[in-house]
């Protein structure tokens, strides 16, 4: 299991012995997460081959992102990580956006930037149920659902109103079932992995879930099958769901609409 260190105020110092960067932009305009959010992320690469995009940042005037992997494994962090950055219109109000330096062709993903991602996932998972008490599945959820917990990349948005610049970045180098089986070993006892990859796999070759098996295995098959559930499930259309009015009207005062749902992040900056 990965070790981290994380400041009350949501600053990562460190992931598995690496220490984390960090460039304080969050005094500049920027989102805020909806309730009982965040509750998943949003996988982007920067179409640059600069790790350090703070430059970027300040030149569009409102934080666009958190938290960067570069092509070296190195973590950035530009806010604490219960502050909201404007990544993917209303899809930042429930998910962390991360972005990766890569450029197709130019500066591609490596190996070691992908692990270092892996990690820093779990990390975030893993904070956020400590904070907010908000458990992230571990799985890819496609097309334009962005309230539904799991993880997601920017091009899932294309055709939906929260993507509608048409970014079609998106994890490559590693498959989904790669990149998830990684961030679930940053998170599980390392004698525990070999029983997960061993039941995701035997969901992949179509074989039955084998109640005998350990829970590991077992949970590695139902993750699988999961994901293979998503990828075949209607794509929703942009105006399904409650109006845009009723939406902003929640998100002002939310108090009013669950008068129990008045609630304050924990360890969020007064």
């Amino acid at each position: 299991m990965i070790q981290y260190e994380i400041d009350a105020a949501g600053w990562f110092k460190s992931i598995n012995g690496r220490a984390v960067i960090k460039i304080d932009l969050s005094a500049m305009s920027h989102t805020t997460f909806a309730m009982f959010a965040p509750n998943g992320l949003i996988w982007h690469y920067t179409a640059s081959c600069n790790d350090d995009t703070s430059g970027g940042i300040k030149a569009r005037g409102y934080l666009t992102h958190a938290l960067t992997v570069g092509r070296d494994g190195t973590v950035r962090q530009y806010a604490p990580l219960l502050e909201a950055a404007s990544h993917a219109y209303d899809a930042a109000r429930y998910k962390v956006g991360v972005e990766h330096t890569a450029l197709p062709g130019s500066c591609d993903l490596t190996d070691v930037q992908l692990q270092a991602s892996a990690e820093l996932f779990a990390a975030v998972i893993m904070e956020i149920k400590v904070r907010i008490g908000v458990t992230v599945p571990l799985i890819h959820v496609p097309g334009c659902d962005y309230k539904s917990p799991g993880l997601k990349e920017h091009k899932d948005g294309v055709g939906c109103d929260w993507d509608p610049n048409t970014h079609t970045d998106a994890l490559y180098g590693w498959g989904w079932p790669k990149y998830l089986a990684a961030i679930a070993a940053a998170m599980t006892q390392e004698e525990d992995m070999q029983d997960f990859i061993a039941g995701s796999r035997a969901r992949q070759q179509d074989l039955p879930l084998d109640t005998t098996k350990s829970a590991e295995w077992q949970f590695g098959w139902f993750m699988e099958n999961r994901i293979e559930r998503a990828t075949t499930l209607p794509k929703p259309t942009p105006s399904s769901g409650v109006s845009k009015a009723d939406f902003d009207a929640h998100a002002a005062d939310p108090a009013a609409h669950h008068s129990h749902a008045a609630v304050k992040h924990p360890g969020a900056t007064p």
